[in-house]
C-alpha cells in the first residue's frame, strides 16, 4: 500500500551558503572516530584545520549550491 506524507510550508529552493567558522565548529565537534580507509582521519584534520577550511568550505558551498 503506497503511503504519501503530506508536508506543509514553503519549498526549499535554495540553500545558505555556510562560513568557514560554521564548517570549523562541525569539524572540531565531531568524534575522533576513523578507520583504516580514512585517507585522512579526523584527528589529523583537526591539528591542521586552519589550513584546509577555505578549500574545504568552498567544496560544501559549491555542493549546496549545485
Amino acid at each position: 500500500m503506497d503511503e504519501y506524507i503530506m508536508l506543509s510550508g514553503n519549498m526549499l529552493e535554495m540553500l545558505q551558503p555556510t562560513s568557514e567558522v560554521e564548517v570549523k565548529e562541525i569539524i572540531i565537534k565531531s568524534p575522533n572516530k576513523s578507520c583504516d580507509l580514512d585517507p585522512l582521519p579526523t584527528c589529523n584534520l583537526k591539528k591542521c584545520v586552519d589550513q584546509h577550511l577555505p578549500l574545504i568550505t568552498a567544496i560544501v558551498n559549491r555542493s549546496m549550491n549545485e
